[in-house]
């Protein structure tokens, strides 16, 4: 629940910064800044998910075979 309040409270505030245009010009630009915000936090619910795991683990072992870890 905490991050489905977290992703609408930052798309409120972008956009209420493309509706209003607060900072003229700038403002579309502060909408995609804004927005972005908002895949990080996707990616991290969704490395919380018991159905990621399996996933999770196969790519760690692939990096470490790759050489990469």
């Amino acid at each position: 629940m905490d991050t489905f309040l977290l992703i609408w409270l930052i798309l409120a505030a972008a956009f209420w910064l493309f509706s209003s245009y607060p900072i003229r010009g700038w403002s579309h630009t502060a909408f995609h800044i804004v927005v972005a915000l908002v895949l990080p936090i996707l990616m991290d619910a969704a490395g919380e998910l018991s159905a990621s795991h399996v996933q999770i683990t196969r790519a760690a072992q692939c990096a470490i075979l790759d050489g990469k870890l």
